[in-house]
């Protein structure tokens, strides 16, 4: 049996709008105001997801405008345990706004269902060693906020929740309240050199992975309690409410390749900690070489650049997913994502260099798909050519992904790259003067790239180029070509060096 499901699009704190006995009212909480409110959105799109996983889809125009804004979309069935979804689009189809309820609600046919899905923007949040940078894909690249900063410096940044951001800097975690871009509460003070953090899923908690050890911090207490000393590259949470949550720490992490020179080697160490009622820490792999997990409800998965694969590490299931520099992993809505690096080669007869492969699967092991980006080069300009037409071109040795994260509805993919590249100096054949110097340049990337049509937007967010041997060449001073000249944006504060990347958007 189905029912009339009726909604109503409304503000955080606005009222609610009564509807008769026997419906679900769902009301999509916006941000009053601030960069993550959804703007010129024109219809909604709800997403009913049945136990099984399959999903029913209603899309409907919105009705009226600002704060009376409102619209109904079909049924939902009656007595069946249903999660729920939200997508706000514009007139060309573009995403400005998404929301989910992770908590299951069951749908009565005489009663009314009162569900809130908190709904925001998408917004991109990039960390280093700077104030927050920030990236709205639902603009375009060329609008001047598409890029952004928040005040606060944070070495990680993690979304609590969907509407909220816990920034980890080198001694504290502060909590953001998203809705008026302000900190929530009090910062909380960690020990250790912060290497990764994962959220607990509705529970308004972070552990932090540090070099000390695991900390579990509590938003709604204030604070932070040392779960073991075991100290973390990379941390991941799976589990689910009823059956509890599981931290995952990886030690012993094996980085992907940087650099010409570079070889893959090392030995790691997977374990999980209960995080509700203690206990010894259980060993979940040993003896492998990864350099990322990730965990949802089904299990905890690693990406093994050596090998070039992904694999299902505990025993609860299997999957393979063979994938090249497998070097970051992440998980969303029943979908491994993971982000891995093909060698320099020929194509077409000419060389090209190093380049980042993308791929995603089902985690039950089924579906894969793959997408190659584009082979990855930086252009070296002349200094004392007034044309810039002198230039070389280096291509990458290494191009590998650092940190990844997915966006609502898998439209677009996050990632931050990292390009390494070597020349030799150049010599004169008729004299034997060195005419060009030895260069090795290092580039940072932050690249938000859609995966069914790989067209992708790029944030050179930092090139080093160092010349070897510039005294006698011919030609010895060079520079990294503007980064405009070679169809990529700048970052809004300078050139920094990214350490993680997530999105944001709204969920319970």
């Amino acid at each position: 049996m189905r029912w009339p499901i009726a909604l109503a699009l409304v503000l955080a704190g606005s009222a609610c709008t009564t509807v008769e006995t026997g419906a679900v009212q769902l009301d999509l909480s916006l941000p009053p105001s601030g960069g993550l409110r959804p703007v010129g959105m024109t219809t909604v799109a709800i997403t009913e997801i049945q136990p099984d996983g399959t999903s029913v889809v209603s899309t409907t125009e919105l009705e009226g405008d600002g704060d009376s804004m409102h619209f109904s979309a079909g049924d939902v069935a009656v007595g069946t345990s249903i999660t729920l979804a939200a997508e706000l689009r514009d007139s060309t189809g573009r995403l400005v706004g998404y929301g989910e309820v992770d908590t299951p609600i069951t749908p009565s046919a005489t009663k009314t269902v009162t569900v809130t899905i908190p709904v925001r923007k998408p917004i991109v949040f990039v960390a280093s060693a700077m104030p927050v940078t920030t990236i709205d894909p639902t603009r375009y690249s060329i609008d001047p906020m598409y890029q952004g900063t928040i005040t606060q410096n944070a070495l990680i940044v993690v979304p609590i929740d969907g509407n909220d951001v816990a920034v980890v800097s080198q001694s504290s975690v502060q909590l953001l309240a998203t809705a008026t871009d302000s900190p929530d509460g009090k910062s909380i003070a960690i020990t250790g050199t912060p290497t990764d953090a994962a959220a607990v899923p509705g529970q308004r908690q972070l552990v932090v992975g540090t070099s000390n050890g695991i900390t579990l911090v509590d938003f709604g207490s204030g604070t932070a309690t040392a779960i073991t000393a075991m100290a973390a590259d990379r941390v991941a949470v799976g589990g689910t409410d009823e059956l509890g949550y599981t931290a995952y720490v990886l030690s012993g992490r094996v980085a992907p390749p940087e650099g010409v020179m570079a070889s893959c080697s090392g030995s790691s160490t997977v374990q999980a900690i209960a995080l509700a009622g203690g206990g010894a820490p259980a060993q979940v792999a040993t003896g492998k070489q990864l350099a990322d997990i990730a965990a949802d409800g089904t299990g905890v998965f690693g990406a093994d650049p050596c090998a070039g694969k992904v694999t299902r590490l505990d025993s609860g299931g299997s999957l393979t997913l063979s994938l090249p520099g497998a070097a970051s992993v992440a998980v969303q809505h029943e979908t491994l994502w993971a982000a891995g690096s093909q060698a320099p080669s020929m194509q077409n007869g000419q060389p090209v260099g190093a380049y980042i492969v993308l791929a995603s699967i089902n985690t039950d092991g089924m579906s894969s798909n793959t997408t190659d980006l584009p082979p990855k080069a930086e252009i070296m300009q002349y200094d004392d050519d007034s044309s810039f037409t002198f230039a070389r071109t280096m291509r990458a040795d290494t191009e590998v992904p650092i940190d990844l994260a997915v966006l609502p509805t898998g439209d677009q993919v996050a990632l931050i790259a990292r390009m390494d590249s070597h020349q030799d100096a150049l010599y004169d054949e008729g004299t034997g003067q060195k005419a060009v110097p030895q260069m090795d340049v290092t580039v940072d990337d932050v690249v938000l790239v859609d995966p069914t049509t790989t067209a992708l937007t790029r944030i050179r967010t930092n090139c080093d180029l160092t010349v070897t041997g510039s005294s006698g060449s011919e030609f010895p001073d060079w520079s990294c070509q503007p980064a405009t000249d070679g169809g990529a944006l700048t970052p809004p504060g300078g050139q920094y060096t990214p350490s993680s990347v997530d999105a944001v958007y709204g969920s319970r």
